[in-house]
């Protein structure tokens, strides 16, 4: 059973060094490496590792075999690197025209905790060949998997039809996986016509009920076919890595009995601007703060890889690329109706997820610095409290109150009222309860967000170089209280768009706002125990097959 290929990069714009290491003249030809006399390539890196300890820990994999077809003599070598040493495990010099396997089996029962095992390959003839290698498993058992895929879309045609065709060059070039994908498409905008011809790929035209709605439309397609052990839930807008999706396949097809209806598979985000740059290697939410887990780590460098090796405490995984049990979801019920944010992290904790972090799974997904607009703010507040509220991370009363005065009080001191608006709207509308969520038209209601976003003043609309040298300019993520409060007016910029808005100290807003907060903290302060309890007690109401056909506007019996 083939584990993953050791795979080349496939565009020139993805760092070689995710990939290989070379040493001397190691040059490309096709899919093919050409090395001079005594040239050397290794897999010392994010892809071509071998992560042995979660194959220890998790599955049933006890001699893994590195295959190799090479061209010419090479010097084989087998290294086990951890942050004190490197060592050599085994060498052995090869001659073969290509055509049959160089086969390379090796032990991971005894080798050192949070290390990482790699070969490295020196030419001894001139002009030898690497044509292509794989690491593989010669196993007794194999658990079946199959995989219901959910790409949920809004008008993202061109990034959607990048994945498919992906996905079909894949399935040519390589083994069928075993992937259906359904393609949940909340802007209704997609046709038959357009789809790729191929009987793994399905279109579900939705209503536009923002991605909560549209990945639990896709889970509802899955769990009412029967025949899924797993779900992965992947963005839109991501450059896929179908190597990594086999990867985490073959993880789980030999993954231990104890571990087979819990283990979810998260995908690492990589930064598409920054394509070595590792944005999150899965997070954890505790104590109502959600941390990002070895955010912003280049994983063309060692000393990061190597970090990689140590056990992550993740309880969350992002949809951007989340491998989830059909097991666990037909116990833990669907998500939640939040339309967008926080959707993922509260579906984690409701399923409990045991997170599993791969080496060599991820996908690279756009810069969310570049995404980000206040109205965010609303959601992100909204069903921030909801989930705190439903998994036992609700604070008292008196400190969630404190809690919302520092987050106001803060934008205002930067001048930043549309946002506070957003956030004061988010506490307002958490504390109408599960019966007002239950009622919302999240469709109408996300007009009206909008709506507000666009008469606000709070848009990345203008240059910096259009900005009076008399006015302060200030990076938006970087804005602190001591650089804004005592200016009358400051130019708050995008560092990566240098576009901005003018924020301006407006002391009448500021006193209207302050006054609001008032009037919702007393609320909170009065209200806020009822309604956790409303929000515990009524999950699943609010998370019902027959409530969720109702908002996607579909019937369960057409099925």
């Amino acid at each position: 059973m083939e584990l993953y290929q050791l795979c080349l990069p496939e565009s020139e714009s993805t760092p070689t060094a995710l990939y290989i290491r070379t040493e001397g003249t190691v040059t490309r030809t096709a899919n093919h490496l050409k090395l001079a006399y005594d040239s050397a390539v290794s897999f010392d890196t994010w892809f071509g590792c071998f992560d042995y300890l979660q194959w220890r820990r998790y599955t049933t994999l006890t001699t893994p075999i590195a295959t190799f077809f090479i061209k010419g003599t090479m010097l084989v070598q087998c290294y086990v690197r951890t942050a004190e040493r490197t060592s050599l495990l085994y060498e052995q010099t090869v001659t073969s025209d290509g055509s049959q396997p160089q086969v390379f089996p090796f032990s991971i029962s005894n080798l050192p905790e949070n290390g990482f095992l790699y070969f490295r390959l020196q030419a001894k003839s001139e002009n030898c060949l690497f044509l292509r290698g794989c690491y593989l498993a010669d196993v007794s058992e194999l658990h079946a998997i199959q995989v219901a895929t959910v790409i949920c879309t809004y008008q993202r045609e061109s990034w959607v039809s990048n994945t498919l065709q992906q996905f079909l060059q894949w399935q040519k070039e390589h083994h069928t996986l075993p992937v259906d994908i359904f393609l949940i498409d909340n802007g209704q905008t997609w046709t038959e016509e357009q789809l790729p011809d191929s009987n793994q790929i399905h279109l579900i035209p939705n209503q536009n009920t923002g991605g909560s709605g549209g990945f639990t439309r896709g889970i509802q397609e899955a769990l009412h076919r029967e025949k899924y052990t797993h779900v992965l839930l992947m963005d839109d807008d991501i450059i896929a890595d179908w190597n990594g999706v086999q990867r985490a396949i073959s993880f789980l097809s030999i993954c231990k009995p104890e571990q087979r209806k819990t283990l979810t598979i998260g995908g690492t985000m990589m930064d598409i601007t920054q394509p070595a740059m590792q944005f999150e290697a899965g997070a954890c939410c505790q104590n109502r703060c959600l941390t990002g887990i070895q955010p912003q780590a280049d994983l063309t460098t060692l000393s990061s890889l190597q970090a990689r090796m140590q056990p992550i405490p993740a309880n969350y995984a992002a949809w951007w690329m989340c491998l989830l049990p059909v097991a666990a979801m037909k116990q833990a019920g669907l998500p939640m109706p939040f339309f967008i944010k926080m959707d993922d992290v509260e579906y984690a904790l409701q399923i409990k997820e045991q997170v599993v972090m791969m080496t060599g799974v991820c996908v690279w997904h756009e810069n969310f610095h570049l995404k980000y607009a206040p109205w965010n703010e609303y959601y992100i507040t909204r069903n921030g409290c909801i989930t705190y509220a439903l998994h036992g991370q609700a604070k008292n009363a008196l400190a969630v109150t404190l809690e919302l005065w520092r987050t106001v009080l803060h934008l205002l001191f930067l001048h930043r009222y549309d946002t506070a608006k957003f956030v004061l709207q988010g506490y307002r509308d958490f504390l109408r309860g599960w019966k007002w969520l239950q009622k919302t038209d999240a469709i109408s209601l996300h007009r009206q967000i909008l709506q507000q976003q666009q008469a606000a003043t709070e848009q990345f609309q203008t240059d910096c170089t259009e900005v009076p040298d008399s006015i302060p300019q200030v990076s938006f993520f970087e804005a602190t209280r001591a650089a804004v409060q005592k200016q009358k007016s400051v130019f708050l910029f995008h560092p990566f768009t240098k576009k901005g808005f003018y924020a301006s100290r407006k002391k009448g807003t500021a006193f209207q706002l302050l006054l609001k907060m008032g009037g919702i903290s007393l609320r909170m302060l009065a209200t806020y125990r009822s309604v956790v309890q409303g929000f515990q007690k009524n999950r699943t109401i609010l998370c019902e097959d027959a409530v969720w056909n109702r908002r996607n506007q579909h019937n369960s019996e057409e099925k």
